[in-house]
C-alpha cells in the first residue's frame, strides 16, 4: 500500500490563510530545530456543546489548538495515516458525516448497545 500524499496536495485542501499559517510555524520550526508541544484553548462564540438530546448547551464547546510549530508536522502526519488506516480498517470512522456515522451505528452496533 503506498503512503503517496504529497505535501502541495495536502496543502491544497486548506484556505490561503492557513496554508499560510502552517508554513510559518514548520518554517519556524526549521530555523530553531524545534517543535513545540504546547495546547491552546480557544472558544468561538458560535461553537457550542450539545446534550445527550442533540440540543445546544449553554456551555461553550472549547477548541484545542496545537502550537505552530506542531500544526504541519501533525496534521500532515495524520493525513497519512488515515489515508492509510481507511483501506485496512473499514470500521475506522474518519470523515463520515453525522449521516453516515449514524447508519454506520445502526447497522453495525447491536440495538442493545444503542
Amino acid at each position: 500500500m503506498s503512503m503517496d500524499l504529497p505535501l502541495d496536495e495536502y496543502m491544497s485542501r486548506f484556505p490561503k490563510t492557513k496554508r499560510s499559517m502552517y508554513m510559518k510555524g514548520y518554517q519556524e520550526a526549521v530555523d530553531k530545530q524545534q517543535i513545540r508541544n504546547g495546547m491552546t484553548l480557544n472558544v468561538k462564540k458560535e461553537q457550542v456543546c450539545l446534550d445527550e438530546e442533540g440540543a445546544s448547551s449553554e456551555r461553550n464547546r472549547a477548541i484545542w489548538s496545537q502550537d505552530p510549530t506542531m500544526m504541519l508536522l501533525a496534521g500532515y502526519f495524520n493525513a497519512h495515516l488515515i489515508k492509510s488506516l481507511k483501506p485496512v480498517l473499514p470500521s475506522f470512522i474518519h470523515g463520515l458525516s453525522c449521516e453516515g456515522l449514524e447508519d454506520k451505528l445502526k447497522t453495525q452496533v447491536p440495538l442493545k448497545y444503542v
